[in-house]
């Protein structure tokens, strides 16, 4: 990540921030107990995030529901986790370690919780 102040008369006027690039990795197909098989897109964006839909975990994406929502993340980041390493294409150093990001599409609106530990 790149950061740019820009400074005029010593005081900061706006602030520039670069992220890294984001991109799509590959999608595989999951075992999860209790769900069945599913669908599953890995991407990057400064960190590698495992993408479902949760429509295919039978739950939305409610606030009433983030227990679940974390038991499920947790149980699919581990899956992923598991298979083969996952490795970016020009930086070797940066792999694997997936967080989840259960998403719900709906019309004109989309919740996209991010989950990257047990707790909240």
């Amino acid at each position: 990540m790149n950061v740019r102040l820009h400074v005029k008369d010593s005081v900061i006027e706006k602030i520039s921030v670069v992220e890294p690039p984001s991109f799509f990795v590959k999608n595989v197909g999951i075992e999860l107990a209790g769900v069945g098989v599913v669908s599953v897109d890995i991407a990057f964006g400064g960190n590698f995030f495992a993408m479902v839909d949760s429509r295919e975990l039978g739950i939305r994406v409610e606030m009433k529901n983030i227990g679940r929502l974390i038991e499920l993340g947790l149980k699919i980041r581990d899956e992923v986790n598991g298979l083969k390493e996952t490795i970016h294409p020009e930086n070797p150093y940066i792999r694997g370690g997936m967080c989840l990001a259960a998403q719900h599409r709906h019309l004109t609106f989309r919740r996209s919780p991010s989950i990257f530990h047990n707790f909240y």
